[in-house]
């Protein structure tokens, strides 16, 4: 097919901002996982699905629970309660159960 450009599970992005491996950001509608550190306005690869170890806030996380991020939030944290609205949207599904006191969680991107 002469219009595919690759398969979708990361793109190729240049952000205004500088970028922190491993961070999930929201540029604009997309939401992925940075690949490398980079400066701002430099290329960079916003993995778009996949299953990655992120941090999370306070809060137990069972296996299936859906991945929530507010979105105001500068450093994008796990949320396991509340509603989907306002600034708060779904970009997932936990993949490994985490205790409330545990730093991170593992969560597939969808």
């Amino acid at each position: 097919m002469k219009n595919r450009i690759n398969d979708g599970l990361k793109i190729h992005v240049i952000h205004t901002a500088p970028l922190v491996k491993g961070t999930l950001v929201k540029i604009g509608a997309l939401i992925g996982v940075v690949d490398r550190d980079s400066g701002a306005n430099e290329g960079n690869e916003l993995h778009m699905a996949g299953n990655f170890e992120l941090p999370k806030i306070a809060g137990a996380l069972s296996l299936g629970d859906v991945f929530k991020v507010d979105i105001t939030n500068p450093l994008v944290t796990v949320h396991s309660l509340g509603s989907i609205s306002g600034t708060v949207i779904a970009v997932g599904v936990v993949t490994r159960p985490a205790l409330s006191t545990d730093d991170t969680a593992d969560v597939v991107l969808s």
